[in-house]
């Protein structure tokens, strides 16, 4: 039931791009990984964990909005 027959083995193709472009692939995803990474560390920046800042005005909306005129 779940081994492997025949009729399975045939029509699997395998990678289609090959192993060797999928290993590049994965280089270049880690080696932008790491890059961000570093930068992050280097350039001291908020990752997104900490609360946002408070000093901003949150008063909402300043737009007046007059009589509904379809009325």
């Amino acid at each position: 039931m779940f081994g492997n027959n025949n009729q399975d083995s045939e029509e699997y193709l395998g990678n289609i791009f090959g192993w060797k472009l999928s290993f590049i692939g994965l280089g270049v995803i880690l080696l932008l990984a790491g890059i961000a990474a570093y930068r992050t560390y280097m350039l001291d920046a908020e990752i997104g964990f900490e609360e946002p800042v408070n000093s901003l005005d949150m008063r909402g909306d300043t737009i007046k909005i007059g009589k509904d005129s379809l009325r």
